[in-house]
């Protein structure tokens, strides 16, 4: 009679488990790894957003623009998913340009385009791993893709030239999901001659 290694791990698992030092499990890739628990037999767990899980575990990036002088209605920065995992967008940031009233689109680009514009690197947000590389095509003054689905509309800064428009002031972003080959864009409407955008994301298995 043949034996399963994954039976073999199990019942592993459940001698150490008995003695009350782990619990027992093996995961999807056979690999056997045990929970842990302490003395008083109670479950080690980790604690952390997802978005800070995913910067623990090297999968969250950071795109910024540079300050520039782009046409109105060109996209001032756009990051297209170009991997087989999904892209969480966690955060948008916009510094309005030297025009103390100026527009902005955020929309979701899902038809396929040729990307035009200035390359931008994705920033790992874990020091010691790679940057985003192919995972993304990043884009700054992007002339090549066409509006999608806009998730906001006409945003004004009109407190101050130089205002900052962050995340918390997008309610309608959430955990706005990116799926293969689809990007995020934000499209400046009305002309400044100044001005940048910062987008951050992270990467989850589907």
């Amino acid at each position: 009679m043949s034996t399963n290694i994954n039976d073999l791990m199990f019942a592993e698992a459940n001698k150490e488990n008995a003695m009350g030092q782990t619990i027992s499990g093996v995961d999807n890739g056979s690999v056997g790894r045990l929970a842990g628990v302490n003395a008083r037999r109670e479950l080690l767990t980790t604690t952390g957003t997802p978005f800070q899980q995913a910067c623990f575990a090297g999968d969250a990036y950071y795109w910024l623009s540079a300050s520039a002088d782009i046409d109105a209605g060109d996209t001032m920065l756009l990051v297209r998913n170009d991997s087989q995992r999904l892209m969480v967008v966690e955060a948008i940031t916009i510094v309005n340009g030297n025009v103390a009233a100026c527009t902005y689109d955020i929309h979701v680009v899902t038809n396929s385009f040729t990307a035009v514009g200035t390359a931008v690197t994705g920033w790992n947000m874990r020091s010691d791993k790679p940057d985003a590389g192919g995972l993304v095509t990043a884009m700054a003054d992007e002339t090549g893709n066409v509006q999608g689905r806009v998730i906001q509309d006409h945003i004004f800064t009109v407190a101050s030239i130089w205002d900052v428009l962050t995340q918390k002031d997008v309610p309608a972003l959430g955990a706005l999901t990116i799926g293969s080959g689809h990007a995020i864009a934000v499209d400046q409407i009305t002309e400044s001659t100044a001005g940048q955008v910062a987008i951050t994301a992270y990467f989850i298995d589907k």
